[in-house]
C-alpha cells in the first residue's frame, strides 16, 4: 500500500513535530497510530521499524549491512488530544531507542514467540 502526503501536509506535520521537540518520523508514527485507533478502536498499537546503527566500537570499521527491528508500542486513548498522543509516542519511541542494540530475533527466541 502506498500513499502520498502533499508538501503542505508534510510541512505542517514537520513544523508541529519540531515545535514539540521531535521529528517528522515521530509525527508520522503518531498520525498512523491515531488513524489505526480510529479504524480499529484498539488502544494498543504496535509498529515494527528497522533501525541501523553501529554503536559498538568494534563495528565502526566493518563493511556490511547491520539492521535490527525495533518494535514501537503505543497506547491510545480516545480522550487524548493529538498533542498528548504525540508527546506519549515521542517518549516511548525514545525509550525504545535505548534498547535498539538488543537483537529482535533473539528477543523473539528467548520469549518463545516463534
Amino acid at each position: 500500500l502506498r500513499s502520498y502526503l502533499g508538501k503542505d501536509v508534510t510541512g505542517s506535520l514537520r513544523s508541529f513535530s519540531q515545535d514539540k521537540g521531535g521529528t517528522l518520523f515521530i509525527g508520522l508514527v503518531a498520525s498512523l497510530t491515531a488513524l489505526f485507533y480510529r479504524y480499529t478502536g484498539r488502544e494498543d498499537i504496535l509498529f515494527g521499524t528497522t533501525i541501523a546503527s553501529r554503536d559498538h566500537i568494534d563495528l565502526s570499521d566493518q563493511i556490511g549491512f547491520y539492521v535490527n527491528t525495533l518494535v514501537l508500542r503505543n497506547g491510545v486513548s480516545g480522550r487524548d488530544s493529538f498533542s498528548d498522543l504525540y508527546d506519549r509516542i515521542k517518549a516511548s519511541t525514545l525509550e525504545a531507542y535505548t534498547h535498539q542494540r538488543y537483537p529482535f530475533d533473539r528477543l523473539v527466541e528467548e520469549l518463545d514467540l516463534h
